[in-house]
């Protein structure tokens, strides 16, 4: 089940109507173990960390 389908909170955008999403999340203080098990889980996210981005 994709990440936009567990009701995350995610909308989808009229301006981009394309049936395959990606999300790619950035984050400062790192991710929750939830976060990071739907991240394994569904590979249409991608998480990000401060560390990855210096």
């Amino acid at each position: 089940m994709s990440f936009m389908r567990r009701g995350h909170g995610l909308r989808t955008s009229p301006l981009l109507p394309y049936p395959d999403k990606h999300y790619i999340l950035f984050s400062k203080e790192g991710f929750t173990d939830n976060m990071k098990r739907l991240a394994e889980e569904d590979g249409a996210v991608r998480l990000v960390s401060f560390d990855e981005m210096a």
